[in-house]
């Protein structure tokens, strides 16, 4: 599929429906027609955003997409509703989040979204993330360029990656309790990039791009989360993946080309 200009992030609807996609092309997010199709097919019209989008991310609910604007100062984030229907909208309201906005992620239940930015060493926390009129909730002072965040299935704790100085993650707790708040920080790898959580909520696997490793966080849906395991992948990893029954990881690893297999990723 072909999209205008240089596509950045990509967030599909939990239906299989539609797909999101934001490019540097005047300022818009392609969408896709019939993603869960051989059919598919990009709709001639982009939607238009904020500045310069980068992430994206759909709710659980297939009913809004938030996509991340990075252009500004301080950075925004744009609504669409109607994310799952062939009819989707851009909110003439924006929501100000900190300076460059990196990565989005919503609670399971829908209930709130988190924003890692990257240029204010901060994570915006959006309440009422699954209706038609979400808020800023509040701002929470993190680490040094948080750049990824993830949340447990029980939307319990968030996972934010801090790419500089500290190289930790910062543990967030009652991600979705109105009042969440700093619980620990998880010393890991150089360069600590992306994150994502096990489907089982157990752990959490972190990329360190600048060591060549995946940081193996046990016990990620507690309180007290286990110093991490360094597992070796070499290179410079950037991705990665975990099978829904949380045998296999699967890493990207860019100077080699290769995606190394994680293998007992419980």
């Amino acid at each position: 599929l072909s999209v205008p200009g240089i596509p950045h992030g990509v967030a599909v609807t939990p239906d299989g429906n539609f797909g999101y996609v934001t490019t540097d092309q005047s300022d818009g997010v392609s969408v896709i027609n019939g993603a869960d199709t051989a059919n598919a097919s990009v709709s001639p019209t982009a939607l238009t955003v904020g500045s310069a989008p980068e992430a994206v991310a759909v709710s659980p609910d297939g009913q809004y997409a938030y996509v991340a604007n990075t252009g500004s100062t301080p950075g925004t984030l744009s609504v669409i509703e109607n994310a799952d229907s062939s009819t989707p909208t851009v909110s003439s309201s924006f929501l100000t989040v900190g300076d460059d906005p990196t990565a989005v992620a919503f609670t399971p239940d829908g209930r709130y979204a988190y924003v890692t930015n990257a240029g204010s060493g901060t994570v915006t926390v959006i309440q009422g993330a699954n209706t038609a009129a979400p808020s800023v909730l509040m701002t929470l002072t993190v680490g040094g360029s948080p750049k990824g965040v993830a949340i447990t299935p029980d939307s319990q704790y968030a996972y934010v990656t801090n790419t500089v100085n500290l190289e930790d993650v910062t543990v967030i707790g009652g991600a979705d309790s109105g009042n969440p708040t700093v619980s620990a920080y998880v010393t890991v790898g150089g360069g600590a990039g992306a994150v994502t959580i096990s489907p089982d909520g157990q752990y959490a696997y972190v990329v360190n791009t600048g060591a060549g490793t995946v940081s193996q966080i046990a016990d990620a849906d507690t309180a007290t989360p286990t110093e991490p395991v360094p597992l070796t992948v070499g290179g410079s990893p950037q991705s990665v993946t975990i099978t829904p029954d949380v045998q296999y990881a699967y890493v990207t690893e860019y100077t080699s080309g290769s995606v190394p297999m994680i293998d007992g990723a419980e």
